[in-house]
């Protein structure tokens, strides 16, 4: 992968401008010593991640995936923007130059499967106006980029290679003529050889699954959609597919092939090649999984052939008789633990300085009081947690951090914050030390009223209950959310932070958040005497309002707008800005 922060799966392999070589260096080498050569493939899955997965979720259009069941979700994408893609072409052709130095032969850039390019690439998933959407011409152009940079960046004699949707096998998606005029796109740029494949997590053609039903056949899936390109291809293209005879090996070269592409069979019999070129009629049986929804069995068939490829690893013999049913539960399960590693290692790179250099202002509650409907006034402020952590992560990852209060009064820390309702002991002292480090900036706050937000990156508030008291009602707060929201700017409020936005009449109306449930709030004793709650004045707001487990972190990311549901969606809610912008 070329975004460490952008993996189809959290045990994915990333090489960037930052990751050791040695590994590479001996990958390379064990396939040399072994008499191959060797392609790496590098991709970016875009819409195409698991919505709880730690990272990014990009895309061309903000579209998710569907898959026809709830038990697999994956997030609404965040349409990239201009400065987003031209660092995602810098990292293909980064990854590209870094295999090329640690002795791999070639790469072969991923622009099917319904993968980042392969989004751009089909008119269902880009449904973009400007430069990178429209026309094919547009939509092709992300790659096409990809592929020159590289080319440019690497050898002569450097194989680079695309894999490529023959067809999206979805009504209205990418077609062979799209294919076709896309292969003409790339031969002038020096592209060696293309790989014809198709589909998509929503139709696993990929897998003999397609949504329309053209790749029934048992092997060379992709091969009589092919044959409309291979009589006159102008660069050699591999057909791939499920091959597992070498009957059906050598009718895909006789039909103009200059490659047969075998993946599944190998991870079944790394010998295969062997054994047929000794004349053996060998045909692993690869067992089919008896599971009605498409998008799960081919989500089993990869995980019985990744699990084939561990044992291989791990210097054992493939194992055919495994259900892949069994194979993907023990996936998931496995899945958890790696993705606890992969958000600690995340974060570890997120705030260790390297990140684009950022402006941010904090909005903060001045309020001391929440005033409840019998009268009384209950003492409150801003929430530790969710000032202290984000503030923190955002310096870690270096960014210049401006706090901002109405009137520039200096802002209450609200003593419940530092009880039992802020978490562990131990938490609760590191949020107290921390806010103890930047005690001056909190103390001298600049006057909301003085701030322009266009000179800020991304305008970040955080809760607690003041913000009930006085943002939902600051004419300069609703001024300055309105001015985000219609300018498309990043913008983050956290837990009872979204009461801001009834400042902002109808600016919010039909977007996507979250805010502090109601399940949440009434958990507060004080809470039954309150004036009002704040999910249900969002909804009357005409908010799209999404709620998660009560005290479990939950985002929500609508493009450039973020918003945590409560103080344990602190971190991640920062983490996740800070990979977007980063």
């Amino acid at each position: 992968m070329v975004n460490d922060a952008a993996l189809t799966g959290t045990r994915d392999v990333v090489l960037d401008d930052r990751q050791p070589l040695e590994p590479f260096r001996r990958w390379a080498q064990a396939a040399h010593d072994g008499g191959a050569k060797i392609w790496m493939q590098i991709s970016h899955p875009g819409r195409q991640v698991s919505a709880h997965q730690p990272g990014v979720a990009w895309a061309p259009s903000a579209k998710a995936v569907e898959v026809g069941t709830k038990n697999v979700t994956f997030p609404t994408p965040t349409p990239m923007n201009e400065e987003q893609i031209q660092a995602t072409i810098a990292r293909f052709i980064t990854t590209a130059r870094r295999a090329e130095e640690a002795g791999f032969d070639g790469v072969q850039v991923h622009a099917a499967h319904g993968y980042l390019l392969s989004q751009f690439l089909s008119p269902l998933t880009n449904t973009r106006a400007d430069g990178w959407g429209g026309s094919l011409e547009n939509r092709a152009r992300f790659l096409l980029e990809i592929v020159r940079g590289i080319r440019a960046a690497v050898a002569p004699d450097f194989a680079v290679a695309v894999k490529l949707n023959s067809a999206d096998f979805q009504r209205g998606g990418f077609e062979l003529d799209d294919a076709r005029a896309v292969i003409a796109m790339l031969t002038p740029l020096g592209v060696d050889l293309v790989e014809l494949s198709g589909g998509s997590y929503e139709s696993p053609a990929m897998t003999g699954r397609s949504a329309d039903g053209r790749t029934q056949a048992r092997e060379a899936y992709f091969l009589e959609m092919a044959r409309g390109l291979l009589s006159d291809s102008p660069v050699p293209l591999m057909v791939t597919g499920g091959i597992v005879r070498p009957s059906v090996a050598e009718e895909v070269l006789n039909s103009g092939a200059a490659l047969v592409g075998i993946g599944t069979a190998l991870a079944a019999n790394p010998t295969l090649p062997r054994q047929w070129e000794a004349g053996q009629n060998t045909a692993p049986e690869i067992p089919r999984t008896r599971i009605k929804n498409k998008a799960i069995a081919s989500a089993a068939s990869m995980a019985w052939v990744r699990r084939q490829m561990a044992r291989l690893g791990r210097g054992k013999e493939p194992r055919l008789s495994l259900d892949p049913r069994a194979a993907l539960i023990g996936e998931q399960l496995q899945n958890r633990r790696a993705n606890r590693r992969y958000a600690a290692w995340l974060a570890q790179r997120l705030t260790d300085g390297s990140a684009t250099p950022r402006k941010v202002l904090m909005v903060v509650t001045a309020a001391r009081v929440w005033t409840l409907k019998d009268g009384t006034e209950h003492p409150t402020g801003f929430w530790g947690e969710e000032l202290a952590v984000p503030h923190e992560l955002f310096t870690k990852a270096g960014w210049e951090i401006t706090i901002a209060t109405p009137g520039g009064v200096a802002p209450t820390l609200d003593a419940l914050s530092m009880g039992v309702s802020g978490g562990l002991p131990s938490q609760r002292r590191r949020v107290r030390a921390y806010l103890d480090s930047i005690a001056g900036a909190l103390a001298r706050p600049v006057p909301l009223e003085d701030i322009d937000s266009t000179d800020y990156d991304l305008v970040f508030y955080p809760g607690g209950h003041g913000p009930m008291e006085d943002l939902a009602f600051d004419a300069t707060s609703g001024a300055l959310l309105r001015q985000r929201i219609e300018a498309g700017a990043p913008l983050a409020l956290l837990c009872h932070a979204p009461a801001a936005i009834l400042a902002a009449p109808d600016a919010f109306s039909g977007r996507r958040m979250t805010g502090l449930s109601n399940k949440e709030e009434l958990l507060n004793p004080f809470a039954w005497k309150a004036p009002w709650l704040l999910e249900d004045e969002m909804k009357k707001a005409r908010v799209e309002y999404h709620a998660g487990f009560p005290l479990r972190p939950h985002m929500v990311v609508d493009q450039n707008l973020y918003s945590g549901q409560n103080p344990q969606s602190s971190r991640d809610l920062a983490l996740r800005i800070i990979a977007d912008l980063a």
